[in-house]
């Protein structure tokens, strides 16, 4: 299960950069973790991770993405871990190198070793007791972080912005004159269903609705279980002061909206597969949520526009992890059928 060719470790995720063999053996040295020459591949779309060492003695040694190296970036993110493990949510801390640091760096790459928790399984999409369970630990989260401020900084833009991203699509869509008409007509349709959300989602509206330190990335692919009990809450790179809905209408997105296929959290395709509008399962995580925070009129107003929003950024971000020939390709794929249907969005919070 681990991949080595010469002096890499090849990844089996689409987009997970290939881990040079002399990183991981040099940033495992600067740990005392008590482990064999095991090594095992993790999974993910873009961050190098292996587990290292045989059971019970496990643990995980990941490589942060260039952009989430810098220290003051990992110093927010592991003080939020840190919060959360002292107030007894189930998430695990980074361990400690022999310097007394959260990470190591090597060739600018941070590096953080966790210890691998054993058994857990992934979120189960036919659960709704599993489902419920993420909805108010999210709320309890928010609750736990709004007024915490860690060290470090971390003042980033909104990742899923639409007025960041459109310029984003109508670039790749002056890049490609001769892709198929289809997707071309896809494609600018979408650019017109974008731009009706910026006019919706103004800045203005965004920065006056409740804000809160938010996961960044609360999905299936993060959420793990032990016996239907959530366990684990892990990845928190994105992880940054933002609107509660920045966290709430993905999590609708990526638990309550069912997929035709399985998850797959080491590709791409899975991540942004389209998504079938369940609104008695968005209800589920909603009202779970809210028994922890109550919706305001504002939320309420906008939550549709955040969801057309994210899920038109995830396709337009997703772009960056395929090659320039299937741009367009992954963009649209399957988007015909949900604009016909985005109205059913706005019936979630009536």
């Amino acid at each position: 299960m681990f991949h080595r060719t010469g002096d890499l470790i090849l990844s089996t995720a689409e987009y997970a950069r290939d881990l040079p063999v002399k990183q991981l053996e040099a940033a495992l040295a600067r740990y005392d973790l008590a482990c064999g020459p095991e090594r095992e591949l993790g999974g993910g779309t873009a961050s190098p991770k292996v587990i290292v060492g045989a059971k019970p003695n496990r643990y995980l040694l990941r490589r942060r993405r260039k952009e989430f190296s810098a220290p003051e970036v990992v110093a927010y993110d592991h003080a939020v871990i840190g919060k959360l493990a002292a107030d007894g949510f189930p998430v695990v801390p980074p361990l400690r190198a022999r310097d007394g640091r959260t990470a190591v760096w090597i060739e600018a790459w941070a590096f953080e070793a966790f210890p691998f928790k054993e058994g857990l399984e992934r979120f189960d999409p036919g659960s709704l007791d599993e489902l419920a369970q993420a909805g108010d630990l999210l709320g309890r989260m928010h609750a736990a972080l709004e007024a915490f401020t860690p060290p470090g900084r971390k003042d980033w833009p909104r990742e899923f912005r639409m007025a960041t991203n459109l310029p984003v699509l109508e670039a790749a869509l002056a890049a490609q004159p001769g892709a198929p008409a289809a997707q071309t007509a896809l494609a600018r349709r979408m650019l017109e269903a974008g731009r009706r959300v910026a006019a919706e989602l103004t800045d203005a509206r965004y920065a006056a609705l409740p804000h809160t330190i938010v996961h960044g990335d609360y999905t299936w692919a993060n959420l793990t279980f032990q016996r239907g009990k959530l366990a684990g809450v892990f990845d928190f790179d994105w992880t940054y002061r933002q609107a509660r809905l920045d966290d709430v209408n993905r999590a609708v997105l990526f638990l309550a909206f069912p997929r035709a296929s399985g998850f797959d959290d080491a590709s791409i395709w899975s991540l942004v597969e389209p998504y079938v509008c369940d609104r008695a399962r968005a209800r589920i995580f909603l009202e779970a949520y809210a028994a922890r925070h109550a919706f305001t009129p504002e939320e309420r107003a906008l939550l549709p526009w955040y969801l057309r929003e994210t899920f038109l950024s995830c396709r337009i971000r997703a772009m960056r992890k395929v090659p320039d020939e299937r741009k367009l390709e992954i963009l649209t794929f399957g988007m015909g059928p949900l604009l016909e249907r985005w109205a059913e969005l706005d019936e979630l919070l009536r």
